[in-house]
Protein backbone atom coordinates (compact mmCIF):
# COMPACT_ATOMS: atom_id res chain seq x y z
CA UNK A 1 0.00 0.00 0.00
CA UNK A 2 3.10 2.39 0.90
CA UNK A 3 4.19 2.52 -2.92
CA UNK A 4 0.85 3.56 -4.03
CA UNK A 5 0.14 5.79 -1.72
CA UNK A 6 3.91 7.48 -2.55
CA UNK A 7 2.64 7.25 -6.21
CA UNK A 8 -0.59 9.09 -5.47
CA UNK A 9 1.42 11.71 -3.57
CA UNK A 10 4.18 12.39 -6.19
CA UNK A 11 0.76 12.71 -8.91
CA UNK A 12 -0.36 15.38 -6.37
CA UNK A 13 3.08 17.06 -6.69
CA UNK A 14 2.97 16.98 -10.46
CA UNK A 15 -0.15 18.67 -10.46
CA UNK A 16 0.80 21.19 -8.20
CA UNK A 17 3.64 22.00 -10.39
CA UNK A 18 1.68 22.35 -13.83
CA UNK A 19 -0.47 24.87 -11.49
CA UNK A 20 2.44 26.67 -10.97
CA UNK A 21 3.97 26.76 -14.89
CA UNK A 22 0.27 27.29 -15.94
CA UNK A 23 -0.13 30.68 -13.66
CA UNK A 24 2.62 31.60 -15.24
CA UNK A 25 2.07 31.11 -18.57
CA UNK A 26 -1.77 32.35 -17.65
CA UNK A 27 -3.45 29.59 -19.26
CA UNK A 28 -7.13 28.66 -18.94
CA UNK A 29 -7.86 26.46 -16.00
CA UNK A 30 -8.37 22.96 -17.14
CA UNK A 31 -11.69 21.11 -17.04
CA UNK A 32 -12.22 17.97 -15.11
CA UNK A 33 -11.61 15.75 -17.73
CA UNK A 34 -8.16 17.55 -18.67
CA UNK A 35 -7.06 17.39 -14.94
CA UNK A 36 -7.95 13.90 -15.15
CA UNK A 37 -6.03 13.75 -18.35
CA UNK A 38 -3.05 15.30 -16.43
CA UNK A 39 -3.19 12.88 -13.86
CA UNK A 40 -3.16 10.13 -15.64
CA UNK A 41 -0.05 11.28 -17.67
CA UNK A 42 1.57 11.77 -14.59
CA UNK A 43 1.19 8.71 -13.21
CA UNK A 44 2.36 7.08 -15.96
CA UNK A 45 5.46 9.08 -15.94
CA UNK A 46 6.00 7.72 -12.38
CA UNK A 47 5.40 3.64 -13.30
CA UNK A 48 2.31 3.10 -12.54
CA UNK A 49 -0.47 4.18 -15.15
CA UNK A 50 -3.08 2.07 -13.73
CA UNK A 51 -3.38 4.24 -10.49
CA UNK A 52 -5.98 6.42 -12.53
CA UNK A 53 -7.46 3.54 -14.96
CA UNK A 54 -10.67 3.20 -13.11
CA UNK A 55 -13.40 6.29 -12.91
CA UNK A 56 -12.26 8.46 -10.90
CA UNK A 57 -14.69 9.23 -7.47
CA UNK A 58 -15.24 13.25 -6.49
CA UNK A 59 -13.11 12.67 -3.24
CA UNK A 60 -10.20 11.84 -5.60
CA UNK A 61 -10.80 14.21 -8.36
CA UNK A 62 -11.62 17.16 -5.19
CA UNK A 63 -7.60 16.16 -4.32
CA UNK A 64 -6.28 16.26 -7.89
CA UNK A 65 -8.10 20.01 -8.07
CA UNK A 66 -6.69 20.96 -5.22
CA UNK A 67 -3.24 19.77 -5.96
CA UNK A 68 -3.76 21.65 -9.27
CA UNK A 69 -4.75 24.95 -7.40
CA UNK A 70 -2.54 25.38 -4.75
CA UNK A 71 0.43 25.81 -7.62
CA UNK A 72 -2.20 28.02 -9.78
CA UNK A 73 -3.92 30.04 -7.17
CA UNK A 74 -0.95 30.66 -4.21
CA UNK A 75 -1.82 33.34 -1.56
CA UNK A 76 1.24 35.81 -3.20
CA UNK A 77 0.99 37.56 -6.23
CA UNK A 78 4.25 38.86 -8.35
CA UNK A 79 4.46 42.61 -8.39
CA UNK A 80 7.17 42.03 -11.03
CA UNK A 81 4.75 39.67 -12.85
CA UNK A 82 1.94 42.43 -12.77
CA UNK A 83 4.30 44.89 -13.91
CA UNK A 84 4.98 43.14 -17.34
CA UNK A 85 1.39 42.42 -17.78
CA UNK A 86 0.60 46.27 -17.24
CA UNK A 87 3.46 47.19 -19.93
CA UNK A 88 2.28 44.84 -22.70
CA UNK A 89 -0.92 46.86 -22.51
CA UNK A 90 0.99 49.86 -22.65
CA UNK A 91 1.00 51.25 -18.97
CA UNK A 92 4.00 52.17 -16.99
CA UNK A 93 4.28 50.99 -13.38
CA UNK A 94 7.22 50.57 -11.13
CA UNK A 95 7.78 49.34 -7.33
CA UNK A 96 8.56 51.85 -4.36
CA UNK A 97 9.46 51.30 -1.03
CA UNK A 98 7.31 53.36 0.69
CA UNK A 99 7.47 52.92 4.30
CA UNK A 100 10.40 50.90 5.54
CA UNK A 101 10.11 47.51 3.74
CA UNK A 102 6.47 48.25 2.51
CA UNK A 103 5.99 47.61 -1.28
CA UNK A 104 3.62 49.61 -3.42
CA UNK A 105 3.27 49.50 -7.05
CA UNK A 106 2.45 52.83 -8.90
CA UNK A 107 1.26 52.77 -12.20
CA UNK A 108 0.03 55.02 -15.15
CA UNK A 109 0.95 58.60 -16.18
CA UNK A 110 2.62 60.54 -13.53
CA UNK A 111 -0.51 62.28 -11.50
CA UNK A 112 -1.51 64.77 -8.33
CA UNK A 113 1.32 64.75 -5.63
CA UNK A 114 0.54 63.05 -2.64
CA UNK A 115 1.21 64.04 1.23
CA UNK A 116 4.55 64.92 0.85
CA UNK A 117 4.49 66.77 -2.59
CA UNK A 118 6.17 63.72 -4.15
CA UNK A 119 4.24 63.26 -7.73
CA UNK A 120 2.56 60.01 -7.97
CA UNK A 121 1.50 57.89 -11.09
CA UNK A 122 -2.26 57.53 -10.92
CA UNK A 123 -2.65 54.23 -9.50
CA UNK A 124 -1.31 52.04 -6.41
CA UNK A 125 -1.14 48.96 -5.67
CA UNK A 126 -0.37 47.76 -1.86
CA UNK A 127 0.55 46.72 0.57
CA UNK A 128 3.41 44.33 -0.34
CA UNK A 129 6.96 43.49 0.80
CA UNK A 130 9.93 42.61 -0.39
CA UNK A 131 10.75 38.59 -1.00
CA UNK A 132 13.58 37.00 -1.82
CA UNK A 133 12.20 36.50 -5.52
CA UNK A 134 11.70 40.24 -5.25
CA UNK A 135 7.93 42.76 -4.22
CA UNK A 136 5.38 40.85 -3.62
CA UNK A 137 1.82 41.02 -1.52
CA UNK A 138 -0.55 38.76 -0.24
CA UNK A 139 -3.51 38.57 -2.68
CA UNK A 140 -6.17 38.73 0.46
CA UNK A 141 -4.48 42.15 1.71
CA UNK A 142 -4.10 44.05 -1.23
CA UNK A 143 -6.00 46.65 -3.05
CA UNK A 144 -5.69 49.11 -5.87
CA UNK A 145 -6.90 52.73 -6.19
CA UNK A 146 -5.91 56.16 -6.94
CA UNK A 147 -2.17 56.76 -5.46
CA UNK A 148 -3.76 60.23 -3.69
CA UNK A 149 -7.03 58.79 -2.13
CA UNK A 150 -7.52 56.28 0.34
CA UNK A 151 -10.65 54.78 -1.80
CA UNK A 152 -9.60 51.80 -3.98
CA UNK A 153 -11.07 48.45 -4.64
CA UNK A 154 -9.87 44.86 -3.02
CA UNK A 155 -8.01 42.65 -4.73
CA UNK A 156 -9.34 39.03 -5.94
CA UNK A 157 -8.18 36.55 -3.92
CA UNK A 158 -5.85 34.17 -5.47
CA UNK A 159 -6.39 36.72 -8.70
CA UNK A 160 -3.74 36.15 -11.18
CA UNK A 161 -1.12 39.03 -12.19
CA UNK A 162 -2.95 39.13 -15.40
CA UNK A 163 -6.36 39.66 -13.98
CA UNK A 164 -5.14 42.60 -11.62
CA UNK A 165 -3.12 44.15 -14.61
CA UNK A 166 -6.08 44.67 -16.28
CA UNK A 167 -8.44 45.87 -13.20
CA UNK A 168 -5.41 48.72 -12.70
CA UNK A 169 -4.88 49.31 -16.13
CA UNK A 170 -8.74 49.62 -16.68
CA UNK A 171 -8.79 52.03 -13.87
CA UNK A 172 -5.99 54.25 -15.30
CA UNK A 173 -7.82 54.65 -18.78
CA UNK A 174 -11.02 56.09 -16.62
CA UNK A 175 -9.08 58.24 -14.12
CA UNK A 176 -6.95 59.88 -17.47
CA UNK A 177 -10.19 59.75 -19.69
CA UNK A 178 -9.13 57.03 -22.07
Amino acid sequence: MGAVKDAYLRVLDDLTATGQAERAEDTDYPTDEQLIDMARTAAARTGHGALFDRRIDNDTLGDLSDAYNSGREPELLDFGQVIAKLAALGVEAHVEDTSGGTATLFAGPWWLPNADNAPRRAVSLGPGHYAPGGPVGYTDQLSYGPATTDDGENVEDHARPSEVARAIADMVSRMVGG
